[in-house]
């Protein structure tokens, strides 16, 4: 999984990103990876068209419990908005 930039990079040093999908992600797997990054923090945020749910992590650490129904869910898309250390992921899951 990698980002690709497409915003400007503003005064605060963030930016918004595609996050190139490398393979089929369920929320479960995509998060797993995200959490690899041991010095990052911010949000998860699930959107299925019906429902949003803002999940928090810190430094590997999920500080919010992601319902099992959520789990196994096919990411159709994501996009991140960051810099630094400070990273919110907003998936576009299925129903």
């Amino acid at each position: 999984m990698e980002k690709n930039r497409i915003t400007k990079v503003i005064g605060d040093e963030t930016a918004t990103y595609e996050v190139l999908l490398d393979k089929e992600y369920t929320v479960k797997t995509f998060v797993d990876e995200v959490l690899k990054d041991k010095y990052e923090l911010g949000y998860v945020v699930l959107d299925n068209n019906s429902n949003t749910l803002i999940c928090p992590y810190r430094k590997g650490i999920l500080l919010k419990r992601i319902p099992d129904e959520y789990k196994d869910k096919k990411v159709i898309s994501a996009t991140s908005d960051g810099g630094w250390s400070l990273m919110e992921y907003k998936l576009k899951i299925e129903k």
